[in-house]
């Protein structure tokens, strides 16, 4: 008895001591880069719900384990925050660097750039290291949900498809409310986004309040979108690659009816065609409970692949620099036989001839091509049962003659209402021909001249074209060119191609002068002329 109780204590003791060496504390100091201490920083353990706050004269003491892979979270309103790795420290003094210094940075607004702090309008400047992160198609894409008052919305789930921007709300119910895009000091309406590697960026500002119009007039009552690719720098020739690969896949389906449902539902619509179509053979209603129907869907959708690959090299001397770049991109559509390729190159080329003179030349080329049925088109009637996913969720699960592969044979309109396009949406996606074809090149030469000392002549000239081509062709097992029509819903084989032509040209030459008064005073000046046009043409044939 007298062993057990020298025993059990010692357990005991060596029990508690071993709780105690699996945590230590930690204490320290935060104090701004002027030195100043800090109240009311947030010190949190990362990965848990471990957290204190600094007093008034920024000490704190955080309890943590005792591990050498702790990380301290530092973060304050109006601080940039800090992450520290602790290791075996007990100490830990931290600077928090003041988020104000952003207020320095430079931003594009038009003719020219400013301090952030010198602004009188609202601009947004893009992250563009956080924005070429996300494996997207085009530079829109990668918006949604970076900049405040910037709404991005896509107008069709189809791979290429227009990206709809829309900056503080719509300015008109009915007329477009599309931003301006100036591109390298080009001034585009309505351009081909896609036409743009997104690895090219160097920097993107949205313009966003009214003041926009004081610079590109009414055209920028919808906000103004800046765009300034990348150039070379003066160095040893850099090259760079960099290539993403991802699946996409529909996450959730559509609930649709079973057989049994879907004619139970159309007999109660109308019981006479019903009859003659399912209730043949001696087949009843309740033939039909235990059948399993086909799932379009799961003919329709499929995993998709997006690949993209770019390539750039950059480099020069003091006087001369280039920047080259190539890119492929290669987008399969979760709509089977729908997809989307581009493949770009682009130029740019910066030149000193001397002190005072400098030109610049920067081309950018893209061949585009978007292939596959649009999932919002419609064939050509105008209803809208005729609509491919409106197939997708309502086209018949069973066919109820047994001698029809839905899968593999021509399916005769099951539906005598000219108002009921409903057409077999496997055969649409595979046999409905839908090319779009986009050659885009957009092209400027820069001249910058110093008259004087504060006095700058800059003149561009701009030139862009842009031809699309979209061809259609609609046989036999297609939705517009079915011979199985009833009501006169279809049109029999037909095909057609249609070009579309667009030409613009500017010319744009600035005054700038650009003067500091005892360190603290600036007078910045800008005066000039710009004359731009745009012509365009089409042209098709149909059969």
């Amino acid at each position: 008895m007298i062993i057990k109780k020298i025993i059990l204590p010692g357990i005991l003791c060596m029990l508690c001591y071993t709780g105690m060496a699996q945590i230590r504390k930690v204490t320290g100091k935060v104090s701004s880069e002027g030195g100043d201490p800090l109240q009311g920083v947030t010190v949190k353990l990362k990965g848990t719900s471990t957290a204190v706050q600094t007093s008034a004269t920024g000490l704190y003491s955080i309890v943590v384990p005792d591990k050498t892979t702790n990380i301290l979270q530092f973060s304050m309103v109006g601080y940039s925050a800090k992450e520290v790795q602790v290791k075996a420290l007990t100490d830990l003094t931290v600077v928090l660097v003041s988020q104000s210094k952003e207020l320095d940075d430079v931003v594009v607004i038009g003719y020219g750039t400013m301090r952030k702090k010198d602004l009188t309008g609202s601009v947004s400047k893009v992250d563009i290291t956080e924005l070429q992160k996300a494996p997207v198609r085009s530079f829109e894409e990668a918006l949604g949900g970076r900049v405040a008052g910037v709404q991005v919305t896509s107008t069709d789930g189809q791979p290429g498809s227009p990206i709809s921007i829309v900056i503080r709300g719509n300015n008109s119910i009915t007329q477009d409310n599309t931003p301006l895009y100036v591109i390298d000091g080009f001034p585009i309406e309505n351009p081909n986004s896609n036409a743009i590697n997104p690895a090219d960026i160097e920097s993107i500002e949205v313009l966003k309040d009214a003041s926009a119009t004081a610079i590109y007039g009414a055209r920028a009552a919808n906000g103004v979108i800046m765009i300034t690719t990348k150039k070379g720098k003066a160095g040893k020739t850099e090259f760079n690659y960099s290539s993403s690969y991802g699946v996409q896949s529909i996450i959730n389906k559509i609930a649709i009816l079973s057989p049994y449902e879907f004619i139970r539902y159309n007999f109660e619509l109308d019981s006479t065609n019903t009859k003659s179509q399912y209730f043949t053979g001696g087949k009843t209603l309740e033939s039909y409970r235990n059948v399993k129907g086909i799932n379009w869907q799961d003919q329709v959708f499929q995993q998709a692949p997006m690949y993209n690959n770019s390539l750039s090299m950059s480099g020069g001397n003091a006087a001369t620099k280039f920047f080259i770049s190539l890119s492929a991109l290669q987008q399969e559509g979760i709509v089977k036989f729908s997809g989307y390729d581009r493949y770009q190159g682009r130029l740019r080329f910066d030149h000193s001839v001397n002190s005072k003179f400098k030109i610049g030349l920067n081309i950018n080329y893209s061949a585009l091509k978007s292939f596959g049925t649009i999932p919002s088109s419609l064939s050509n009637s105008s209803s809208q049962s005729s609509n491919l996913m409106f197939g997708v969720w309502g086209y018949r699960p069973n066919l109820g003659d047994t001698t029809i592969d839905l899968l593999n044979d021509n399916d005769p309109l099951f539906a005598n209402d000219p108002n009921d396009s409903r057409f077999n949406p496997l055969e649409t996606v595979t046999y409905e021909l839908r090319d779009r074809y986009s050659n885009t090149l957009y092209g400027n030469l820069s001249l910058d001249y110093e008259i004087v000392k504060d006095l700058k002549f800059k003149s561009i000239i701009g030139y862009t074209n842009d031809v699309d081509r979209n061809e259609e062709f609609n046989g036999s097992n297609t939705r517009s060119g079915s011979p199985y029509s009833t009501s006169g819903r279809a049109n029999g084989v037909n095909g057609s191609f249609v070009y579309n032509t667009a030409n613009s040209y500017v010319s744009e030459n600035t005054l700038s002068y650009t003067k500091v008064f005892n360190k603290i005073n600036k007078i910045d000046a800008v005066a000039g002329a710009t004359l731009q046009g745009v012509s365009r043409y089409i042209y098709g044939a149909s059969a």
